[in-house]
């Protein structure tokens, strides 16, 4: 599961070495960017924020038993949680494993290996029962140069989410989701590209095909007289034709008057600016169009039916294949009260899921954080091994159904407690003790007598008495 590079030999028979591909790692890493991985991410995020992180030890019957931490085991579990937890959660969905830099001292933090700066190599040994371990090597040097790194720890402890040890591609949570991303950007583009499409369309010039036997071919005169009442002369047709060119001159000169007096800046008026502007916008548009062609427009562009529905249909998938419902963080949908507590169950048992899988990273990171320290001790085993970290769940649960269960004893005092704490996000050490003696600490406050009194209203002093008179009768 988790591999140190330091003693692994790669020309061994019956040695499989694969190495992961940094670039497809990277690609991966990318799609935590997407909207609905970002917020779903976020949401695991704040839920498991909200559970405490302790230490347990297994006793010798093989239960579990919360330990209370020391000063220095408590501030290296807040740190654990502020630095480590949100980059394995994040490096654990995309990749399917967490690099780790572990230093051999309790005073320095364990630091989460960004992807780019390794190189990382699985070996599978056939020799050793088919164990895996891996070769880590620094990507900040050159290939030649590069030797593997030490303190640097892959944690595959996110279920079957590791890179295949045969091909070496990943089977994260992100490689099938990948799929439902493009297709959600291929629809986002179409429907952008329609748009600006729609709204800017392209011109197309298409060719006029007339009858030959059309009236509007024959040709036509300006200036057409019957020769029979008007006897055109060279004289007359050149005075007609002076004074046509006369006012198509004066035109020209009409508009280039108001061009350059608005592009000069005759006058430095708001008109002008605003003219010269549309002057300029108006010169630029006009396109001279070839002889028989005709300006028309091609067919509109339309975006993807059903785009809505098809969005939210890929983000439920999405989101639902990283435990976290959609409607639960994107409230376009109504529901009833019963919906949104399934919902919050839903969640909260995702966040259950990944919270054993962060623990059980931090667990290895604690003890090899501690094995120095712990190395010139005689209890090694006891010291390294069974002391693990754990998230206290929440109980999804209500507060009345928790107090149901404690009162019918059907859970103890501790679980009682420590179920109710963390529901509402304090420490289990700061709900008060009625106890007395040594065992306050621990001890139930209600007895067996108290809460039959409580749920029937009846004692022990009342049952006796009815069962003295029932025998004197």
């Amino acid at each position: 599961m988790l591999g140190d590079p330091a003693s692994i030999r790669r020309d061994e028979p019956g040695v499989r070495t694969v190495t992961i591909s940094q670039r497809r790692g990277q690609q991966l890493l990318k799609l935590l960017n997407f909207p609905c991985i970002k917020t779903a991410i976020h949401v695991l995020e704040s839920y498991l924020d909200d559970f405490q992180l302790a230490l347990t030890t297994s006793s010798a019957s093989g239960s579990n038993k919360y330990l209370r931490p020391t000063q220095q085991q408590q501030n290296l579990l807040q740190r654990y949680k502020r630095d480590l937890v949100p980059g394995l959660l994040r490096q654990g969905v995309a990749l399917g494993m967490a690099i780790v830099h572990v230093p051999q001292s309790e005073d320095e933090v364990p630091t989460i290996v960004p992807w780019s700066s390794v190189r990382v190599q699985s070996v599978l040994n056939e020799r050793k029962g088919y164990k895996r371990s891996y070769i880590i090597e620094s990507a900040l040097s050159g290939i030649d140069n590069s030797t593997p790194v030490q303190n640097v720890f892959v944690c595959d402890c996110f279920g079957d989410s590791a890179p295949d040890p045969i091909t070496g591609e990943f089977r994260s949570k992100l490689v099938a989701i990948e799929g439902s991303v493009v297709t959600y950007v291929e629809h986002l583009q179409t429907a952008l590209r329609s748009e600006r499409i729609r709204s800017q369309p392209t011109a197309f010039l298409e060719s006029e095909k007339a009858k030959p036997d059309s009236l509007s071919n024959e040709t036509s005169y300006g200036f057409y007289a019957d020769a029979e009442t008007l006897e055109r002369s060279a004289a007359s047709t050149y005075e007609i034709n002076q004074n046509h060119m006369q006012m198509l001159a004066e035109q020209n000169r009409t508009f280039q008057a108001y061009v350059d007096s608005s592009m000069h800046g005759v006058s430095n008026n708001n008109d002008d600016a605003e003219r010269s502007e549309l002057a300029s916008t108006a010169m630029h548009g006009l396109a001279p169009l070839p002889s028989g062609m005709r300006l028309v427009r091609g067919a509109e562009a339309r975006s993807p039916e059903l785009l809505v529905d098809k969005l939210r249909y890929l983000d439920n998938s999405i989101m639902s294949t990283l435990g976290v419902p959609r409607s639960f963080a994107m409230h376009d949908q109504g529901g009833n009260h019963n919906a949104y507590h399934m919902l919050h169950c839903v969640i909260v048992r995702s966040t259950q899921s990944y919270a054993k899988q962060v623990a059980q990273a931090l667990t290895f990171i604690f003890s090899m954080q501690r094995a120095g320290k712990v190395v010139r001790r005689k209890r090694k085993l006891d010291d390294v091994n069974i002391v693990t970290c754990k998230f206290i769940e929440t109980s999804k649960a209500t507060q009345e159904e928790l107090s149901a269960l404690y009162d019918r004893e059907v859970i103890d005092w501790e679980t009682y407690r420590r179920l109710v704490t963390a529901a509402v996000g304090i420490s289990a050490d700061s709900i008060a003790h009625t106890g007395t003696g040594n065992g306050a600490g621990k001890s139930d406050p209600w007895s067996h007598e108290d809460r039959r009194q409580l749920l029937t209203g009846a004692s022990n002093t009342d049952a006796d008495s009815q069962d003295t008179a029932e025998v004197k009768s």
